[in-house]
C-alpha cells in the first residue's frame, strides 16, 4: 500500500502522543515530531486514548469506556480434506454451548491461502462469551479448536499445518448505551477541526463496516479541507 502511494510513508516509527496548537496537530514519535494540518488515527480506542489524552482528557475517558474482549485465532492447513468447504464457513450461537466462536474457509475465501489441492480454515474462540478460552495455552487452543471443528463441521482430519495467534483486546464490545457514548465522544471531538478516528471501536466491528466507515471518514477529509 505504502508503495502504491504518492506520499511519505513511514513505518517502524512510535507514535507517543498527540497535541493540538494554533489549528495544527503535532505527532510526537520516539523519532521527532511530525506536524500536521489534518490527523487521523485508526488506532484501538484504548491507544486513541493513551494518545489523545493530554490533548483532551475527557475524550480520552470515553474512549477508555469501549471494552474490548479477547480473541484467539488457530488456524489449520489440510493437505487433504474431504469436507467440500462451500461457502464462507459458520458461526455458533451461545445457545449451541460450543467452545469455537466460528471457522472460517480461508481457502474458500481466498483461494491463495492454500495450495493446489490443499485447504485451509481458521478457528476463533474466545470473545465477550467465553474470554477465558481465548487466553489458554496455545496447545489448549489448539485442542480447543480442534474440537470445535469436530462438533461444528464433522471434521475429525489431523491438520498438517496448525499457527496459533492471540490478542488480549481483540473485539471491541457493543453493551447498551455504546452509541450514546461514542455520540457524545465525537460530538466533544469537534472542537477539533481536522481530527478523524477511525476503527472498529465506534460504528461496526466487520470488515465491511471497517471498509464503509474508512471511505467516510476519508471523503470528510477531502470535503472539510
Amino acid at each position: 500500500l505504502g508503495s502504491a502511494l504518492d506520499a511519505d510513508v513511514r513505518t517502524g516509527i512510535e507514535v507517543e502522543g498527540v497535541s493540538h496548537e494554533r489549528g495544527r496537530y503535532t505527532l510526537h514519535t520516539d523519532d521527532g515530531s511530525l506536524e500536521a494540518d489534518r490527523l487521523v488515527l485508526a488506532t484501538p480506542a484504548y491507544v486513541a486514548a493513551d494518545l489523545i489524552r493530554d490533548m483532551d482528557a475527557g475524550a480520552a475517558g470515553r474512549l477508555e469506556q469501549i471494552d474490548y474482549s479477547p480473541i484467539s485465532v488457530v488456524g489449520f492447513g489440510y493437505h487433504r480434506l474431504e469436507h467440500p468447504l462451500i461457502g464462507f464457513g459458520l458461526l455458533t450461537t451461545a445457545s449451541a454451548r460450543k467452545p469455537v466462536l466460528g471457522v472460517l474457509w480461508d481457502s474458500s475465501i481466498f483461494p491463495d491461502r492454500a495450495p493446489d489441492g490443499a485447504k485451509a480454515i481458521r478457528v476463533m474462540i474466545g470473545g465477550q462469551r467465553q474470554p477465558d478460552l481465548a487466553l489458554q495455552e496455545d496447545d489448549r487452543l489448539v485442542d480447543t479448536a480442534v474440537l470445535g471443528v469436530r462438533e461444528t463441521m464433522g471434521v475429525d482430519d489431523t491438520p498438517d499445518v496448525t499457527f496459533v495467534r492471540r490478542w488480549e483486546r481483540g473485539i471491541p464490545n457493543y453493551p447498551v448505551g455504546h452509541l450514546a457514548n461514542v455520540d457524545a465522544l465525537f460530538g466533544q471531538l469537534r472542537a477539533y477541526p481536522g481530527f478523524y478516528l477511525n476503527s472498529n471501536a465506534y460504528y461496526g466491528i466487520g470488515l465491511n463496516d471497517c471498509v464503509r466507515n474508512s471511505r467516510n471518514v476519508a471523503r470528510r477529509v477531502v470535503e472539510e479541507a
